[in-house]
């Protein structure tokens, strides 16, 4: 038998309370030689021919093959660690499901995978994933190992209080069937949930009405959009739709040589951390957008809870909970965390294989930085901050001045100002004349007072600029802030182009007046990534309004033509996201039936036989 190297022999004291499940070790490589087999053959008596008959086994093998106990010998001998505190307790859930012939190279992997109580409380039970994979990472022999720990101190498992631990745990073992379940099984979950929520309406909605300040009207709608996104979601998933899978059969006449058969499907990318937003307590929050995208995919979910509405967070969990039980749902499927630094502590964890944000750009860049500073870095998929600029053509004014002013004055103070795609900034070729014919409406409180202290610090900041003028204040109301329309030149944005990319998150708005069309593309071409983009026009799209879409398609992840940024349908086609700063991740979105592309890698599996293919795969 030929290795890698003969490393030396290094004992060491772990205890159990140090393990962490989900840590893996990766082995060195042992070649298995003819003679080993003869050896072992010998050594245990096992002559059977398939070891020891090359006329008997190479029809059936190619050769002859090592003895199952034999490649397992080699896997344990390679994932073996020298711990002092250790003894082997037992293995389980042996296989061997390819054949090892003499000249195989076997490398080995060890996940922990799940810690123990014992009996005895001075030691603990560590179990290990054992996988023995060919040269060609191919596996040869899969396991369970279960080691007897010496504990530090004689604390148990089950008096060790971490609700992040236990969540973390909970959805790693779930994600081991979840990942297999067929498409048919999570559309069933969906359902389930959509039932649930439905079916707690008044409930949740009196709830989240105590906790944010929103109106019962805009809570129902939104309930109903979350409701109705799990169950788009299953429609996609029970007629196959949900990903782009791809199939080539076989072609022995492809030009560039024949092609074997090959097909690309997609895998969940395995337990996915999601931080529920402030500003939509259902559809973005527990069970949203990002929750609902990767169920689909087949991931399990762990949500890091918004402290905006905990309460509301608290019984959504609950609810969901316990309809995935019902439903059939492997225990631990969704699980829910509190508290900054638990969230901060899940991202680094690696049992976490992707994140799904939406909130502010510094909260979302210091997630994003910790994530990707892994030593095994994860895609993290932050929804961030975006101005959301909309320009007014000369046409469009001329033709559809006051239905302009009012539809902007209703899109952005819609839900006072806190939706990501709120129109932060305007172009117009006569402020004076488009603030006259605006009436800034009243609003109601926002979400909480950290978003109030947040929204007025940045109207100070933007209307402190000498070049910005305040041109219309709204009607204060009980405990809510007035809307706010500043203005300025182009010329000024041009020379200071933090005013227009400054985010105001709330009611307000600037209003920027452009000399001519070339000024106006200029001022476009100072924004960054945004959610959207706009442009007013009139009947037809002119010269200015055509170069202004091509302007804006560079920075925008929606570009929208007579319409308003505000309401973001949740359809197949839908697109929400953009470049940075509006996302981390502007190939993806976060609003759709795309969204669950996030939570899956795509594999592709050739000249395999099509009864072990993944369903949807199958021909």
């Amino acid at each position: 038998m030929t290795e890698t190297a003969d490393e030396p022999i290094r004992l060491f004291d772990r205890y159990f309370e140090e393990y962490q499940v989900g840590e893996i070790a990766e082995s060195g490589t042992r070649t298995i030689t003819a003679e080993d087999i003869d050896t072992f053959a010998h050594l245990t008596g096992d002559h059977h021919p398939a070891h020891t008959d090359a006329d008997f086994a190479t029809p059936l093998f190619g050769g002859v093959i090592a003895h199952g106990v034999l490649t397992f010998g080699v896997v344990v001998g390679l994932t073996v660690e020298y711990n002092r505190r250790a003894v082997a307790y037992g293995y389980d859930r042996i296989r061997f499901p390819r054949p090892v012939s003499a000249g195989t190279t076997i490398r080995a992997r060890s996940e922990v995978v799940e810690l123990s109580e014992h009996r005895r409380r001075d030691i603990g039970l560590v179990t290990k994933q054992y996988t023995g994979f060919d040269a060609s990472g191919a596996t040869v022999l899969a396991c369970r190992h279960t080691i007897a720990v010496d504990r530090r101190s004689h604390t148990l498992v089950s008096d060790i209080h971490d609700p992040v631990e236990t969540a973390l745990a909970a959805s790693h073992h779930a994600f081991e069937r979840s990942r297999t379940a067929t498409p048919a099984q999570r559309a069933a979950w969906l359902r389930a949930i959509a039932d649930g929520l439905d079916g707690a309406a008044d409930e949740l909605v009196a709830i989240a009405r105590r906790e944010t300040h929103l109106t019962e009207g805009r809570l129902r709608n939104e309930l109903v959009r979350t409701s109705f996104q799990a169950r788009l979601f299953a429609d996609r998933l029970d007629d196959g739709t949900l990903f782009d899978t791809r199939i080539d059969l076989e072609d022995p006449a492809w030009p560039m040589g024949a092609r074997p058969d090959i097909r690309r499907g997609y895998v969940p990318i395995g337990p996915v951390l999601v931080f529920a937003a402030s500003n939509f307590p259902f559809a973005f929050s527990t069970v949203g957008g990002d929750t609902v995208s990767a169920l689909a995919a087949g991931c399990s979910v762990v949500v890091k809870a918004h402290s905006g509405h905990l309460e509301l967070s608290r019984r959504t969990a609950e609810i969901v909970v316990q309809q995935l039980h019902d439903a059939g749902a492997p225990d631990g499927l969704f699980t829910s965390i509190e508290g900054q630094d638990a969230g901060t502590a899940a991202v680094q964890d690696r049992r976490i294989k992707a994140v799904g944000f939406t909130g502010s750009e510094a909260g979302g860049r210091a997630l994003f930085d910790l994530a990707v500073a892994r030593p095994d870095p994860i895609p993290f998929y932050g929804e961030l901050g975006s101005t959301n600029p909309v320009v007014v053509t000369e046409a469009g004014w001329a033709a559809r001045a006051d239905d302009i002013a009012t539809g902007f004055a209703a899109s952005f103070t819609m839900g006072s100002g806190q939706f990501c795609t709120q129109p932060g900034v305007i172009l117009v070729p006569d402020a004076a004349d488009f603030v006259a014919r605006l009436t800034v409406p009243a609003v109601d409180p926002m979400l909480n007072e950290r978003i109030a202290d947040g929204y007025e610090r940045a109207v100070r900041e933007v209307s402190g600029h000498p070049e910005v003028t305040v041109a219309a204040v709204g009607p204060a109301g009980d405990d809510a802030p007035s809307a706010h329309v500043l203005t300025c030149s182009a010329e000024d944005v041009l020379g200071n182009s933090r005013i227009v990319t400054t985010e105001m998150f709330g009611p307000a708005s600037v209003v920027v007046e452009y000399r001519d069309s070339a000024q106006a593309l200029d001022v476009l071409r100072l924004f960054d990534g945004v959610l959207t983009a706009t442009v007013q026009g009139g009947e037809q799209l002119d010269e200015f309004a055509t170069d202004a879409v091509d302007v804006l398609g560079r920075i925008a992840g929606r570009v929208i033509w007579n319409q308003w940024p505000t309401g973001v349908t949740v359809s197949d086609a839908q697109q929400h996201g953009g470049p940075w700063p509006a996302t981390t991740a502007p190939t993806t979105t976060s609003v759709g039936t795309a969204a669950a592309s996030r939570f899956v890698r795509p594999i592709a599996y050739q000249n395999m036989p099509v009864t072990s293919l993944p369903q949807e795969l199958m021909q």
